[in-house]
């Protein structure tokens, strides 16, 4: 067979080479391009800041959520700061041209666990906030401490919905 293969190879044109390289690259660029979401394509990175990032934020369960006005700021912080002497300052944020993010990965009982935001980018209906959770991998030595790992940012207000997209590795 493998003879055949190396004769039958021989005998085609360099031109027919040539095609099937570039058939397979298309295919493969089309195929990687196949499960990107639309707001890589279609959308526009808005640059963001973190405003506050760790290990501890007092929130047990996982959330996303955007922060639209002082009150509700102070009391994510308010529950941030519960158990932290000195508490982490409270920003003081213009709502009427910045919108924040909080993205917490709940409870876990090691150490070793992160949420991060990758980046945000504004389509046409909304703005997207991609995330990414990291987690130890199985059998690393870890720390043995409760930890609810927490990613605080703050971005242009562009009045569109803010919505939260998962990033694999």
């Amino acid at each position: 067979m493998k003879m055949y293969i190396k004769k039958h190879l021989r005998t085609q044109p360099k031109s027919f080479h040539l095609i099937c390289v570039i058939l397979m690259a298309t295919l493969l660029n089309v195929g990687c391009k196949g499960n990107r979401s639309s707001a890589n394509s279609d959308g526009e990175s808005i640059p963001f800041e973190i405003i506050a990032q760790g290990s501890q934020s007092n929130i047990k369960e996982a959330k996303q959520v955007a922060i639209n006005d002082t009150n509700e700021l102070n009391s994510v912080f308010n529950k941030i700061n519960a158990t932290r002497k000195p508490g982490i300052t409270i920003p003081s944020i213009d709502f009427s041209t910045k919108t924040v993010a909080l993205v917490t990965a709940g409870e876990s009982s090691t150490g070793g666990f992160a949420v991060t935001v990758d980046k945000v980018i504004r389509t046409e209906e909304h703005v997207i906030v991609h995330v990414r959770y990291d987690s130890p991998e199985p059998g690393s030595n870890v720390i043995t401490v409760i930890t609810t790992p927490f990613t605080m940012i703050s971005f242009e207000n562009t009045g569109l919905p803010v919505v939260f997209e998962r990033v694999e590795e």
